[in-house]
C-alpha cells in the first residue's frame, strides 16, 4: 500500500491522528498521536481523564450521603 492506506486493495485511508509512518498497512493500526487514544485516535485522553474524575466524585458523593443516612438511623431523634 501507498503511504497513509491500508486494507484490502488498499482502499481504506489510515486516521489522520497517527503518528507518522505508523500505519499498518494490513489493518489501519498505528500508533496515535499524543493526547489521543482509541482504535483511530479519537478519544483525547483529556476527555477520558475527565470522565474517570466525574465516576470518582460520584462514588464519593453516594459514600458521604450513605454514611449521613446511618448516622441519621443510628443515633435516631437523639443528639449523639
Amino acid at each position: 500500500c501507498l503511504k497513509g492506506y491500508f486494507g484490502t486493495n488498499c482502499s481504506q485511508v489510515c486516521s489522520p491522528n497517527c503518528q507518522p509512518d505508523t500505519c499498518r498497512p494490513t489493518d489501519g493500526w498505528c500508533i496515535c498521536a499524543a493526547g489521543l487514544t482509541a482504535n483511530n485516535c479519537t478519544i483525547d485522553n483529556l476527555l477520558r481523564k475527565k470522565n474517570t474524575s466525574n465516576s470518582s466524585m460520584l462514588v464519593i458523593g453516594l459514600s458521604v450521603s450513605i454514611l449521613i443516612n446511618l448516622i441519621f438511623i443510628v443515633c435516631g431523634s437523639l443528639i449523639c
